[in-house]
């Protein structure tokens, strides 16, 4: 996806400033991959995480309570699994290893106890230099209350931001159709 189409989903208030910190993550080739990782009802992994990593940027930007570089990245990569969790779209042109774990997954613990943690240990694979006690505490908890419940205010941010973006993806065509 593009600066530009990422431009249009999130919108112009701050969007230089986050976009500042979160471009390295952005931009690289297996954080694209996302896009073709189903999420929700309506998006997907990369989408999603946009979404909860600006507004995690924007509220605690204006909050001044908390470290916006540190919520713009937790909130980009707390979904950030190295495997599909839902089987993929038709014409997904991701590579096998991905698709092995989804039924092996499955069986052994439920994607939203476990993602968190599979996720933090993702991150710093492919981002060491990003790596943060905070922000990995933030990805580990952010699904509470299936998980332990974060031990930093940005992980409550983060937690919050990822249950409203769910909720707005999981209901916007119901929503849409009922408001017309």
């Amino acid at each position: 996806m593009s600066k530009e189409e990422i431009k249009k989903m999130t919108g112009d208030l701050y969007f230089e400033e986050w976009y500042g910190i979160v471009k390295p993550v952005i931009e690289s080739k297996e954080f694209q991959k996302r896009v073709y990782f189903p999420q929700h009802r309506h998006s997907n992994v990369f989408e999603h995480s946009v979404l909860v990593s600006y507004e995690a940027f924007v509220i605690s930007y204006h909050w001044k309570t908390f470290d916006s570089r540190k919520c713009a990245i937790a909130g980009l990569l707390h979904d950030f699994t190295p495997y599909l969790w839902k089987e993929p779209q038709e014409d997904s042109p991701l590579e096998e290893a991905y698709y092995k774990e989804i039924k092996q997954k499955k069986w052994k613990e439920p994607h939203s106890t476990s993602h968190g943690y599979d996720a933090a240990e993702n991150y710093v694979k492919y981002f060491p230099e990003l790596e943060d006690k905070e922000i990995t505490d933030d990805i580990r908890s952010h699904m509470f209350p299936l998980t332990r419940p974060p031990r930093y205010r940005s992980g409550w941010l983060i937690t919050y931001c990822d249950k409203r973006a769910a909720f707005k993806d999981f209901f916007r065509f119901r929503w849409k159709r009922a408001f017309k």
